[in-house]
This record gives structure tokens, C-alpha cells and sequence, in this order.
């Protein structure tokens, strides 16, 4: 596929972290080698890498991919299926495994290893790792990428792995096509390859994905390991297998206050206090249980003392986020709707409580509320729900603080 410069798209802007001394990839198969031209392996390693915020990285795609180097591509059996480790005898989650890019994997549980990747999962082959020049001079790390399989979930980070050890983290928003280049480039200088960019790395693609709600937040691998130039061994980061627990978790369905604008049909939505036309639309609902409280944190803008973020809370056992405080309904109880203060934006939220008849619905003559979340002031009061009816979630209209917030009513 030929593209002329005019036909160049930035993919992503992208933030490149986490530039440290990477753990040693678990044993991994041999890989042969593609000679350089003129041109954190997983979730636990994820974790351990820390580092600091790099220079700002700039994925491009539309440049006509270059020519493959040899024996970069994965092998396959003559029926086309990826070669590789079968799964586990007895595995329930066998059915649930995605593309492995011909590579073999590891059994379960090895440390500092990314995870197999899921059937949803759209998988890339990657190949011809180079270094180059960008339309305006400056050196560039590229790779081309090739769509291996269509999924459902897409996008994801490019690990580059140096042979020193250390791993940049390219997050890529979007890949715009099913095969063009990754064109990495450091624009400001004081990042993690600034000095130069690595002429001998291993390349890969992971997929992080928080919706599970577990912790450390599974990285799933989803392409090939392609080498340029010359790596220690190993040289190649392998995936490993589920154990029986992330089976459970993986084909378990999202939690519902990690994935929003899921089941926009569901529900209806009350009008919104606050600010409806700025900030993006954060929809959480759930039709097998009610809403039970929510978690919050204080904000400001434009000298306004605000609500920062809220979110849904469903379960008492549901994990806490991070640095919010949370409110939940006595037992038998369910939220029944809210009062809500605001200027320009969402300043104070007080939570109605009512309680669960054993029929269905809210007793909303049965009722108790909740201190007032946020900054009480001389802002507009605004009545939400308080009808009885099972308020199944929430729709908050999110920037940096939060601008609008209605609740999502069962109908």
C-alpha cells in the first residue's frame, strides 16, 4: 500500500514513561534477528518500573511501510493457526485465549510476564523495526504493524526495550488503519531515549485494561516481539497463561462503574444540574442492582470549589478508588435520588436514601440523607429522582472537574 506524504495522519500524540531498569523478561524463545538499518514486559513489571514523565512521543502513521527484513514474521502450522504452547488440559479459559503471534507462551503465574491475549483483543504483527528520519529531520524509531486479527478492544502501548535494560512506554490512543508504520519521535528533548534513540531493542504491544477493576491492572500482550539489532538474551518477552483466578475475573463481564457509555439504551436519564455542555459524557448504569452510594473527591475551577469526580458505587465490596471518599446507603437501603448545588459547575451533592420494598422499588416515604459531598454555598439547588423509582446509575458530564451530573432512572 503506497501513501504520499500528503496522505500522512498523525495516529496519536502520545505520552512516553516509565523509562527505568526493567526486570529481566521471563525465558523466552530465540528469535532470529533483524539487522538495524540506517534508520515493561507485563503488568507486574508495569508496576515495579516507575520512573518520570519523558518528552512528548508522536506515533504517525500513512508512511508506506518499509520493506520487511527477513525472518522477522511469525511462523505458523500449515493450517494457519500460530504456533506455540496448546493450552492447559482442563483450562476453562482455553476458549477465551486470543492471537500469540506464532510466539510460545509461558504457564501461569510467571513473574514479570505480560498475560496471554484475550480472543477480543485486536492482535498486530509487527515487523522491519528501523531507525529513520522524520519529515522534519529529527531521528525517529519506526516500526510497521500489520492487523493479525480484528477484536473488539483496540489500541494499546508499544514497549520499546532497550539493550541496557531500559523500557519505554509509548501510549497509542488510536491506530488509524490495519497496516501502516509507528513513527516514534522525541520532540523536546530530556526523555527517556533522548540520547540517542536505542539501536538495539525488542518491540512489543501490550493492552492494559482497567474495567476488570483488579489490581495490579492486567497488561495483556497483543502483538509479536520483533528485535533490531542485537539483544542479550532472552531476547524475547513471552506472554503467559491465565491462572484459574484471572480466568474467573476475565470471563467475568466489566464492573460497571469502571465502563461507562456501555448500555446507552438502558434507563432514563434525569435533567442535569449543573453544566451540560462542557466536559465528556460519563455514563455508568447497571440493571441488576440498584445504586447503593458514591465515591467523590473535592475540586476547583476557575476559583470555583467544586465536586472534582464522582463515581457509582453498586456493591460494598467494590473496590475504592484511590484518593475519593466514599458514602453508602444502611442495609436495605438504596439511593433514591440526590440534591445537587451548583454555580457553573457541580459544587455539593447530598444523597437521598430509601428504602428497598420487598415488592420492588423505593419506599419514598422511608427515607434519610446524607452530609452534603463537596462545598455547601449560595449556588442553585437542583431535586433529582426522589420518586420511588430504582435510580439504576449515573450520567456526570467530566472534565478536570465535574461539570454536570443527572441520574440514570429505571423507567
Amino acid at each position: 500500500m503506497a501513501f504520499s506524504p500528503r496522505s500522512w495522519l498523525p495516529a496519536v500524540l502520545v505520552l512516553a514513561f516509565g523509562c527505568a531498569q526493567a526486570p529481566t523478561p521471563p525465558v523466552a524463545q530465540q528469535q532470529p534477528v533483524a539487522p538495524p538499518q540506517p534508520a515493561n514486559p507485563g503488568n507486574q513489571a508495569a508496576q515495579q518500573n516507575g520512573g518520570f514523565l519523558g518528552g512528548m512521543i508522536q506515533a504517525v502513521t500513512g508512511q508506506q511501510p518499509g520493506a520487511v527484513a527477513p525472518n522477522t514474521q511469525p511462523q505458523t502450522t500449515p493450517g494457519g493457526m500460530p504456533q506455540g504452547n496448546s493450552p492447559a488440559m482442563g483450562d476453562a479459559a482455553a476458549s477465551m485465549y486470543g492471537d500469540t503471534g506464532g510466539e510460545q507462551t509461558l504457564p501461569s503465574g510467571t513473574p514479570d510476564a505480560p498475560l496471554r491475549a484475550r480472543k477480543d483483543d485486536r492482535f498486530y504483527t509487527l515487523s522491519n523495526p528501523r531507525i529513520g528520519t522524520s519529515r522534519f529531520g529529527r531521528s525517529t524509531l519506526n516500526v510497521d504493524y500489520k492487523t493479525a486479527r480484528k477484536g473488539e478492544f483496540s489500541g494499546g502501548t508499544l514497549l520499546i526495550r532497550g539493550g541496557d535494560g531500559n523500557t519505554l512506554r509509548v501510549t497509542l490512543l488510536g491506530l488509524f488503519s490495519d497496516a501502516e508504520t509507528i513513527e516514534v519521535e522525541d520532540r523536546f528533548g530530556g526523555g527517556p531515549f533522548s540520547k540517542p534513540l536505542p539501536k538495539n531493542a525488542e518491540l512489543y504491544m501490550i493492552r492494559n485494561e482497567s474495567r476488570y477493576g483488579a489490581q495490579p491492572m492486567p497488561a495483556f500482550k497483543v502483538s509479536n516481539s520483533v528485535i533490531m539489532g542485537t539483544m542479550p538474551n532472552p531476547q524475547t518477552t513471552l506472554a503467559c497463561n491465565w491462572t484459574a483466578e484471572e480466568g474467573r475475573i476475565f470471563t467475568s463481564p466489566f464492573q460497571s462503574h469502571l465502563n461507562p457509555n456501555s448500555s446507552p439504551h438502558l434507563g432514563k436519564d434525569t435533567e442535569t444540574a449543573g453544566d451540560n455542555k462542557n466536559g465528556g459524557a460519563q455514563r455508568y448504569v447497571d440493571a441488576s442492582k440498584p445504586l447503593i452510594g458514591l465515591e467523590y473527591r473535592a475540586g476547583e475551577w476557575e476559583k470555583e470549589k467544586c465536586i472534582g469526580q464522582v463515581v457509582a458505587v453498586y456493591d460494598t465490596k467494590q473496590s475504592p478508588f484511590p484518593g475519593l471518599s466514599r458514602v453508602t446507603a444502611r442495609s436495605g437501603y438504596a439511593v433514591g435520588g440526590v440534591n445537587v448545588q451548583s454555580k457553573k459547575f457541580v459544587d455539593a451533592i447530598q444523597v437521598v436514601f430509601m428504602k428497598i420494598k420487598p415488592s420492588g422499588g423505593l419506599d419514598a416515604t422511608d427515607l434519610y440523607t446524607s452530609d452534603w459531598l463537596g462545598t455547601v454555598g449560595d449556588g442553585k439547588t437542583t431535586k433529582l429522582g426522589q420518586t420511588g423509582k430504582i435510580v439504576m446509575g449515573i450520567n456526570c458530564k467530566q472534565g478536570a472537574i465535574l461539570n454536570g451530573f443527572a441520574l440514570v432512572m429505571e423507567p
